[in-house]
């Protein structure tokens, strides 16, 4: 292992396996302006009754309120839901948090993607904003710049993330390789003697 240790580094990664890393990868590297967002969703369907409807944008619209006064975290927001369901405020709307990064269009439906992409500096907070799921409050965890980055321009990244899973392998055929050359034999006789009473 000390030996192998001293002779493998980033540069002794194949190629191949650079490029393999960076094609299986190439969503951190290609992509257009993101933005890393935690929303609350108070849930409702669109053929629900005008009641459940006016019942889960007031739950949203509380939420919004709450997330105002208290949410100086994206983990203080993402609290929201417990905190009201604690305090009675979810009046039986199912009202959930969760984190997600996406682009402008092809991931989240359009008034979402279009709220999101609205807020302009970490902890801005959107209005309440009604999407055939129901009524979400988001709040801004950064944006993400456009990135197009062939694989010559961050190869040193690529190697940097595949190090340790590289290295792995490459010991393993190593030691394999090892095993082949000084073929190692325990005779029997070597061996311990078994049975009944014996440990």
């Amino acid at each position: 292992q000390r030996d192998f240790g001293e002779t493998f580094t980033r540069a002794s990664i194949p190629r191949q396996l650079v490029r393999r890393a960076y094609e299986q990868n190439k969503h951190r590297f290609v992509h257009p302006e993101l933005v890393e967002v935690c929303h609350l969703l108070a849930s409702v369907t669109p053929r629900a009754a005008p009641a459940e409807h006016s019942r889960a944008r007031r739950v949203a619209q509380r939420a919004w309120k709450l997330a105002g006064l208290a949410a100086r975290s994206p983990e203080a927001f993402l609290e929201i839901p417990q905190r009201l369901r604690r305090e009675g405020g979810a009046d039986g709307v199912k009202l959930t948090g969760e984190s997600l990064v996406t682009p402008r269009e092809g991931f989240t439906v359009e008034p979402f993607a279009a709220a999101a992409f609205a807020l302009r500096q970490p902890g801005d907070l959107s209005p309440v904003v009604q999407t055939r799921f129901g009524y979400h409050v988001i709040y801004l965890k950064r944006r993400v710049p456009a990135r197009d980055s062939p694989l010559a321009e961050v190869e040193q990244e690529v190697r940097e993330r595949v190090f340790e899973q590289a290295r792995r392998l490459a010991f393993e055929d190593y030691l394999s390789r090892l095993e082949a050359r000084h073929r190692i034999e325990v005779p029997s006789k070597a061996l311990p003697a078994t049975g009944e009473g014996q440990r």
